[in-house]
This record gives C-alpha cells, structure tokens and sequence, in this order.
C-alpha cells in the first residue's frame, strides 16, 4: 500500500479484498454485535499505514476489525439460496447437486452459501459516516490533508460527507454484499436477504456512494475495502458465488495489446474478474483459474470457465454446484482441512487487469 501526493488531495490507493478465516466449532460470544472491535491477538494487530504526514488519531478506527463478529458476512437463507439455484433439498443426489449439499441445512449434509460482488466506489478512510445511519460507533478523521491537517472526507454533517466524498474519498474496488430486499442479478426482479452483516444490513450504500454502473441500483448492504470476513467451520463446506459489478474502463496508461503480448485476449474487456483466495485449500477448479474471467452478469467470459464449471472433462466435474440464475459458476470450498497456523488471514488477489 502507498500514499501519494498532489495538488488537490491525498488519496489511498487500494485494490480489493476479502478475507477469509477458518474458526473452531465453538463460535466467539460477544456481549453485543459490535463489543468485539479490536483484534487481541498479536498476530492481527501490528500497526500499518502510520505514514509519518499524518497525525497520531488519523487512523483511529479508519479500518474495521476484519476479526469482529459486526464484520463477518451472514450465508444465505435456506429458503433464498435455494431461490437463487445454490445446492438444495430440492436437488440433493442429483447432477445439479454433485457434492449433497443443502445450503443453510444441518447435519453432514449442511453448507454455507455466500453471494459476494465486487464493485468500484469512492470510499472514506474512516468509519465515522455511519453514524449518519444510525450507526455512531466509530469516530476518527480518517486520512487527513497534508498541507492543511484537516479530514480530506468532511464527516459534521450528510451533506458535508456526500460532498467531500465525492470529491476527496479513496477510489477503491472492494468487496461486499447487499442487504436487506437485494436483487443480486439486476435487472433480473429476484429479491433476497443479501449476506451483508447484520449491523450493515439496512445501510443506504447507494444513497451514500452511488449505484455504479452495475448491480441494483437501490442496494442495501456494504462494500469496503477491506472487505467483510467469512468465518469458515473445519467440516462445513462454503458456496461463493462472485458477482462481477464492475464498469468497463480502462486503467490509467494500460494498453492490452502492448502490455499483455500474447495473452492480450484474456485482458479485454477491462471489467473481467478471476476470484483467488489464498490458502483456501481447494481444487484448482474453485482456485480462481486465470483464463476462467468473466464480466458482469455473464456477459463474456474466458476459455477457462467451461472446465471450471465442470463441462470440458472428467478432470473438472463436479466440484461446482450447478449454474445460478445468472448462469455465473459458484465456487465450492470444501473446508474439510484444519485452519492454517495461528487462524492465519488469507486474502484474494486482485482482478487481472
């Protein structure tokens, strides 16, 4: 991560995450859904980003605690996973349910099932905008300006936020999900609890960062980088379903056809995403295979995805659930392994460009 400089503003420059984190079957207890808001263990609280222009405050509660029960993403309903073509009761023991598995059931047969998307946005290093939902729990400037000392992103009032944001917020391509009544397949009218955590569940995103160009254009929910967290349980099996939400435009000075040589097919168009967990502990097949991209709603999609959902060979069938739909692959992630050392994070890596 790096902090530059110019005439105007100081801006972060941040590329997308998610995390990833494997937990034992006894679940933290926390007193309230946001007591836990600092990480405890060494490991996960080194600091970072204390660039030498900003002030010792600057960063207070500018990131959340990727750890906290408040950022873990909630699966699918039963009921909504189902709607939405994810492994079922409906079609256990069949071709479209390979692995048995019933997304949000119980038992050996049990899953937990996610719909995550990846969008661009301009975003506030610093917390403190929610309190103008309701949620006024995390004060701190955020990044702040280096040639005046004030909060590049103005939090006194709604108006003041919406309008320095704007202007002033990070350019950031994050991941999240919807909340509250989402249509995870817009313009397709299907509507379901989306599996943003709870506390964000009724959060006015779009009101506060703009719809984009892509996705439903009245989401609740959050998107942030970095993103929320999915706690995985040793023996329980995740779906994820990436959705693609970002705009087709071309990074600064990237010309696919210098820049890519041979590989210039698969770096067009500049929207494409591959979705790569470290550490996962998969098959290459739900690995994020590099020619396996696609673009939003599924519109175009690279060689690779036919064997990554199971249509080239024997090698690759399988291990995704049937097509959702939208007709984008679910990815499978078996999670039968032992958390790596320590709990240790993994994090994707970052859409091709």
């Amino acid at each position: 991560m790096s902090v530059e400089n110019n005439a105007a503003k100081r801006l972060l420059k941040l590329i997308i995450g998610i995390t990833l984190m494997a937990i034992s079957t006894t679940p933290m207890s926390v007193s309230t859904v946001f007591a836990d808001t600092t990480a405890t263990d060494p490991q996960f609280s080194k600091p970072f980003l204390n660039d030498v222009s900003q002030a010792s405050q600057a960063w207070t509660n500018a990131i959340p605690n990727a750890l906290a029960s408040y950022y873990t993403y909630q699966p699918l309903t039963a009921a909504d996973a189902a709607t939405l073509g994810f492994p079922n009761a409906h079609n256990l023991y069949t071709v479209a349910n390979p692995n048995n598995h019933v997304c949000g059931g119980t038992g050996t047969n049990g899953a937990d099932c996610y719909i995550i998307s990846v969008r661009q946005f301009r975003q506030p290093t610093s917390l403190d905008f929610l309190k103008f939902v309701g949620i006024p729990l995390f004060p701190g400037n955020g990044l702040l300006d280096a040639a005046t000392g004030n909060p590049l992103v103005d939090t006194t009032s709604a108006g003041s936020f919406l309008a320095t944001n704007a202007l002033f917020g990070t350019k950031a391509w994050g991941y999240g999900s919807g909340g509250t009544g989402w249509q995870p397949y817009y313009p397709n009218p299907t509507t379901v609890r989306g599996c943003a955590p709870a506390a964000f569940q009724n959060v006015p995103f779009n009101a506060l960062f703009g719809p984009g160009q892509n996705g439903d254009p009245n989401a609740t929910g959050v998107w942030h980088f970095p993103a929320p967290t999915i706690k995985g349980t040793k023996g329980r099996p995740v779906y994820v379903q990436w959705l693609n939400e970002l705009p087709n435009t071309p990074p600064v000075n990237h010309d696919p056809t210098v820049d890519c040589g041979a590989n210039a097919p698969n770096c067009y168009p500049y929207n494409r995403i591959v979705t790569h967990v470290h550490g996962a502990h998969v098959s290459p097949q739900s690995d994020g295979l590099a020619t396996a991209w696609y673009t939003p709603n599924f519109g175009a999609a690279g060689a690779g995805i036919d064997g990554a959902k199971g249509e080239g060979t024997a090698l690759f069938a399988g291990l995704y659930a049937t097509t959702s739909l939208n007709s984008t692959p679910i990815y499978y992630y078996p999670w039968i392994r032992k958390p790596a050392p320590s709990g240790t994070m993994t994090m994707p890596s970052a859409p091709p460009i």
